[in-house]
């Protein structure tokens, strides 16, 4: 099964890094860049994914808000798979990890090793609930 990763970062050489990290790594086989939590939201509406790799720091919405967005019940956005069953990553500097809201799966603190970004990655795109 194809495994979908959506990247969300203003930055575009951050998300430029963080896509050449996990190229040739066969994690997953799709990519898929988002410069704002908008252009997220449009691309969840259209297309399905495995997991959200999202900064904190975004125009508009920030990170904690977009992931409230994708998992609130009465959302009015119609996403192509369940929002419940999207890991969510948050990527940032300075987040106490037992403050992160509950819409959030983990959290990477940047700057990362290229091997705990992976590992972090794959426990969450791989991930089987008991």
């Amino acid at each position: 099964m194809e495994k979908v990763i959506l990247m969300i970062d203003s930055n575009l050489p951050h998300l430029l890094v963080y896509k050449k990290l996990l190229s040739g790594t066969g994690i997953c086989e799709k990519i898929i860049l988002a410069r704002s939590g908008n252009e997220a939201l449009s691309i969840l509406r259209s297309q399905k994914v495995d997991l959200i790799l999202t900064a904190l720091r975004l125009p508009i919405m920030n990170g904690f808000q977009l992931a409230e967005r994708i998992r609130h019940p009465n959302s009015p956005d119609e996403f192509k798979n369940k929002s419940e069953t999207i890991r969510i990553i948050i990527l940032g500097a300075d987040i106490p990890p037992d403050n992160l809201p509950p819409t959030i799966t983990a959290y990477i603190e940047t700057p990362v090793s290229k091997e705990i970004f992976i590992e972090k990655i794959k426990e969450n795109l791989f991930f089987r609930p008991d």
